[in-house]
């Protein structure tokens, strides 16, 4: 038969238990931290490439007005 355990093996096992609830429950907020700042960084680098573009389109645009203008 097993081994009975002692009220401090108890007390051990379950400060361990919970110990490792934490350190499971940090690592995934941490995950989500990371994944939320990625999707925050792929937002940014789409509006910023969409803000090149218009910018770029604008230049063209008054590059074209200023030929007709001559």
């Amino acid at each position: 038969m097993g081994k009975r355990l002692t009220e401090q093996e108890k007390r051990d096992r379950e400060i361990n238990r919970i110990i490792s609830k934490i350190s499971k429950l940090e690592k995934v907020h941490e995950k989500e931290l990371v994944e939320s700042a990625c999707a925050r960084y792929k937002r940014t680098q789409v509006e910023r490439r969409k803000a090149q573009e218009e910018f770029e389109q604008a230049e063209r645009k008054l590059q074209e007005l200023k030929k007709r203008l001559k």
